[in-house]
Parts: C-alpha cells; sequence; structure tokens
C-alpha cells in the first residue's frame, strides 16, 4: 500500500504543478488601447502599454480602454466569446473588461471596414484566409474581411479552399508550401499553413498563365 500511496501522491503533485504552469502562462489585468477615427481619420488600432500594435496575446483577462474619435467611425471587436462595438454616430471613451481565450480576433469600423479593419490572435489562434476557383472564376484568395490578399503578416493560418470546378484546381506556392486541390477535385478543404516571410503565388495548374502574387512580412507574429 505504501508504495501505490506514493504513486498517486506523486501524479497529484505532478498534476497541481503543471496546472500551476498552466496558469501562470496566462496573462490577467493587462490594459490594451483601442482608437478609432482620431482626428476624423481613417485610422483604427489595438496597441499594449508601451504604444506597440497588438498582433499576437497569450490568453486571460484584460481591459480594453476604447477611444471612438469620430461621429462618422465606430469600433467593433469580434472574435471567441466577444462581440461588442460603440455607436457610430457617437464620439465616445469607453473600458471593456475581456475574456480572451484561443481563436481569432478582428476589429474594424462598420461602415469603413476596407481602409478601417485590424486583427489578431490569441494563444494558438489562426488567422483564417479563404480561397475559391470556378466555376468560371479566376482563382482568388480573401481575408477574414472578405478582401482579396495583397499583404498579410507572417503567420500560422488556415486556409479553407473551396473548389467548385471540374477543371481548375487551386495551388498555393512559395517558402516552405507547395499545396493544392486536384484538379478533377470539387469540394473544400482546409490547410493549415505557416506562411513564412516572402514571396508566395496562387494560380490553377490547368491555367498558369492566369496567376496571382502576395506578399508575406516578417517577422513571424508568433515569435514576439
Amino acid at each position: 500500500m505504501g508504495w501505490r500511496l506514493f504513486v498517486v501522491t506523486l501524479a497529484l503533485a505532478t498534476t497541481a504543478t503543471a496546472l500551476g504552469v498552466a496558469r501562470a502562462a496566462r496573462t490577467d489585468g493587462v490594459e490594451l488601447t483601442a482608437v478609432s477615427g482620431a482626428s476624423d481619420g481613417y485610422d483604427i488600432s489595438v496597441a499594449d502599454a508601451t504604444g506597440a500594435v497588438v498582433k499576437h496575446l497569450e490568453p486571460g483577462s484584460y481591459t480594453l480602454v476604447v477611444r471612438d474619435r469620430s461621429g462618422e467611425h465606430n469600433f467593433h471587436l469580434i472574435g471567441p466569446g466577444v462581440d461588442k462595438a460603440t455607436s457610430v454616430l457617437a464620439t465616445v471613451d469607453s473600458t471593456w473588461s475581456l475574456a480572451l481565450v484561443d481563436g481569432y480576433y478582428r476589429f474594424l469600423c462598420d461602415p469603413h471596414i476596407a481602409p478601417m479593419h485590424g486583427d489578431f490572435t490569441v494563444g494558438s489562434g489562426k488567422r483564417p484566409l479563404t480561397a475559391a476557383v470556378g466555376p468560371g472564376q479566376t482563382p482568388s484568395l480573401r481575408d477574414a474581411f472578405n478582401l482579396k490578399v495583397r499583404e498579410i503578416v507572417s503567420d500560422h493560418y488556415v486556409v479553407t479552399v473551396k473548389d467548385r470546378s471540374r477543371t481548375d484546381n487551386f495551388r498555393l506556392r512559395g517558402p516552405g508550401v507547395n499545396r493544392a486541390t486536384g484538379v478533377a477535385f470539387r469540394g473544400t478543404t482546409r490547410w493549415k499553413l505557416t506562411l513564412k516571410e516572402g514571396v508566395y503565388t496562387f494560380s490553377s495548374d490547368s491555367r498558369k498563365s492566369v496567376r496571382r502574387t502576395i506578399r508575406v512580412t516578417g517577422p513571424p507574429v508568433w515569435g514576439t
């Protein structure tokens, strides 16, 4: 019985230590600042206490001070467990208490999404991209805001590929990546990819002349 009791006690102690480490890895009580439409400009951002733009955070509780400076814009944050926004017509300072978990978060001005948007990941979260091809459609790659991708940050991504053609496929090539659907394949698939700094192209193997280029900029978000 003595050795069994020792093993159980050791297991419990190990579990408690692991839980303690996991809790220590969380970030709690950190203050962030969001700004939208300062001086009636088309700027929107989330920054930390040093003024650095936020691209990645650890899970935990945060205080977000929202400074909505324009009656034409608002600040809208969307992500796991969060969907909060200021009024478009009002200028206001708000303080939001947030519990951020593993996932992808995006923020935007609802009336002006194209020029006013941003995002960040939390913990093991990955940035989403959507690729599409056919029928009668050239290959395309769009971000979470449904905007055509021209430049993105080096990070971990989940690419949802919607292939609707039996004559075209979708191929993505670049540093460390060469993935494609089958030419005869029709359906939806998801790729988990790490996109590194450099130039990537996407095209159809059936129409190699139809090729688009995107630029991935570094350093890696997950390394900061």
